[in-house]
């Protein structure tokens, strides 16, 4: 999630633990990640987990991010997923332990405060942690045990705990647990709805339902408690973009429901729509990402798929025109992770290597460039290539080598 105002959905790559809206395994399931690395979204920022456990950012207006290159966050080890709010981020750490930075307007870091973080801290009282997911303003967790936990802004009911009786109420700067949710294997966060995906397929909502995002309730009607979004079994994957939502279903068909203003639902229509819907024209799908206003598919073949909003390029197909029904990204196959930001889009392949295309004002793309003229078509981040222990150094500089190869 997803995007915010003025953010964006982020990219974060995640490794042997699944990030937000992944369904974590359970006895008898075959849930596992995709690859050791995958992506989440969420604002004109970056965010990357490589193998190794240590977390790389780029491309957010934002001052606890670096710049258009992607460079590592001092502090973070250890780490095994990681989500972005566009305004804050989370990490998840292999003993169970969140650690959180930036914004705290609502106290969203988790750390009992109201204080921005320019590094990571740990979130209070949370152990046994296996996924995360980031809204904007405020963070869910879900633990090994199905239970599910949430923090920062509640003025939408994002969190979930409840109508608020006092002012207290609609902002918690720690850890609350969300009632009446158990068995849930999965989680993600929009702007300002949240999404649980329970061990037996059946998708809750809660939150803003201001374009019927949460499905099935009355559009304009937001919900304080988890609701069950109806006409949905026997899904696998779950992903909430700005003010719709994604979910894979067990047959590798895409659903989709909410705000469609710039046809990121992919019926051909920008009709909202409150009741989940098959995305028609997609082959079998693996994971979907939403962002403001467009979404990605992979396919189970490795191809991308796009559409919505592309007024920034960020269906990376060449143009700028705007599509109401899915269409392949040329010229990038072999993807294994994917992710959509506000106005940008981030893929993974299987060699390891990162894409991004779209906006690019602030380096969202990870190319070492800024611009104001985005990328239509995908190019590759500059990272270090890939390497068994440390990366590649080049002897004349003593510093990681970068790759550029073609697609």
């Amino acid at each position: 999630m997803k995007s915010r105002v003025g953010s964006v959905l982020l990219g974060a790559l995640v490794s042997v633990l699944l990030g937000s809206g992944v369904a974590r395994s359970q006895p008898g399931k075959a849930w596992e990640p995709l690859a050791r690395t995958v992506l989440d979204g969420s604002a004109y920022d970056s965010v990357l987990l490589r193998a190794d456990g240590t977390v790389w950012v780029w491309g957010s207006p934002y001052s606890y991010l670096q710049g258009p290159a992607p460079a590592p966050m001092a502090g973070l080890t250890d780490v095994v997923a990681i989500s972005s709010g566009g305004e804050h981020g989370l990490a998840l750490r292999a003993d169970g332990t969140v650690s959180a930075w930036g914004s705290n307007w609502n106290g969203e870091l988790g750390d009992g405060t109201y204080e921005w973080r320019v590094t990571a801290a740990p979130v209070l009282d949370l152990t046994d942690v296996v996924s995360i997911a980031a809204g904007f303003g405020y963070s869910l967790a879900l633990r090994a045990d199905g239970t599910v936990w949430a923090w920062g802004s509640n003025w939408s009911g994002q969190l979930g705990v409840g109508v608020p009786l006092d002012w207290n109420d609609y902002q918690k700067n720690r850890p609350v647990r969300v009632p009446g949710l158990v068995d849930v294997v999965a989680i993600s966060a929009g702007e300002e709805h949240s999404l649980a995906l329970r061990a037996d397929g059946t998708v809750w909502a809660w939150g803003n339902n201001w374009f019927g995002q949460l499905g099935g309730a009355t559009a304009h009607e937001n919900s304080f408690l988890p609701v069950q979004v109806p006409g949905l079994s026997d899904v696998k994957r779950i992903d909430a973009g700005r003010a719709y939502n994604l979910v894979v279903r067990a047959d590798g068909t895409l659903w989709a429901w909410g705000r469609n203003w710039s046809g990121q639902l992919g019926d051909g229509t920008m009709t909202d729509r409150p009741m989940p819907m098959q995305v028609p024209g997609l082959p079998e799908v693996a994971a979907a990402a939403g962002g403001d206003g467009h979404a990605l598919a992979l396919a189970k073949d490795g191809t991308v798929w796009a559409w919505g909003g592309n007024h920034f390029g960020a269906l990376g197909d060449g143009t700028r025109i705007h599509r109401l029904t899915p269409a392949p990204v040329p010229q990038l196959d072999k993807v294994v992770a994917l992710a959509a930001g506000h106005s940008h889009s981030l893929a993974v392949r299987k060699d390891g290597s990162v894409w991004g295309w779209g906006h690019n004002l602030f380096g969202s793309v990870g190319d070492g460039t800024a611009s104001s003229e985005p990328r239509l078509t995908p190019a590759r981040a500059v990272l270090p290539c890939r390497s068994v222990g440390l990366p590649a150094l080049d002897n004349r500089h003593l510093e990681p080598r970068e790759c550029h190869a073609a697609p």
